[in-house]
């Protein structure tokens, strides 16, 4: 589970295709099937909703709970972020007043 599995979604949700979106990020569509299959087997629910094939040429649509799954990477990623500016603000901190007592 990384960024790019979230990029994969999001680029799905804009260009409702799985193809569309494994060519824009310079995938094969197999990786990105494998990839989206893997998620739905580890979360246990469905992820797209897809039309194959007919006059459109099919395509893919996130589920809602696929788009809520985003929103919550989205803050968590968000969250974690945040710790580390923190953190490494402290550390920092603690090395600049170390330096100036030696």
């Amino acid at each position: 589970m990384g960024i790019g599995l979230i990029w994969l979604l999001e680029r799905i949700r804009e260009l409702g295709s799985i193809n569309k979106a494994a060519k824009d990020m310079e995938m094969s569509y197999a990786k990105a099937h494998r990839i989206l299959k893997r998620l739905e087997k580890y979360l246990g629910k469905k992820i797209l909703n897809k039309t194959i094939g007919g006059k459109d040429h099919g395509g893919a649509e996130l589920t809602p709970f696929a788009d809520k799954f985003v929103e919550k990477y989205d803050r968590f990623q968000r969250k974690v972020k945040d710790f580390g500016e923190m953190e490494f603000l402290k550390f920092i901190g603690e090395f600049k007043e170390k330096e100036g007592k030696e």
